[in-house]
């Protein structure tokens, strides 16, 4: 979508499982795919949703772009955004040892 970019930089989370998950723009999103050089991310309500959001991150975590649009709208909870209260309970971790800016 060509939406500009309301909520800054992406955050990166790890999930218990080890995945990175991604917040961006009101969305959040679930890694799907890393290749060489590109970063594919798909909405986290790919499966309750049916929801084709995806977008494309370098391997610093930069937006690339964004592929499909999204059939819901961003959410303006953060708590929807991305399952914060699972971050304050120790359920998700900052991913403070990935390279975002680098």
């Amino acid at each position: 979508n060509n939406q500009t970019n309301t909520q800054g930089p992406p955050k990166i989370l790890i999930n218990t499982r080890g995945n990175e998950m991604l917040s961006f723009d009101g969305y959040c999103y679930n890694k799907q795919y890393t290749s060489t050089s590109i970063v594919r991310w798909c909405c986290s309500k790919r499966h309750q949703r049916g929801c084709k959001g995806r977008l494309m991150t370098n391997l610093k975590y930069q937006i690339v772009r964004e592929v499909t649009e999204h059939n819901h709208p961003p959410s303006n909870d953060p708590k929807s955004r991305m399952p914060w209260d699972h971050y304050l309970s120790g359920i998700l971790r900052p991913a403070t040892s990935l390279s975002m800016n680098t």
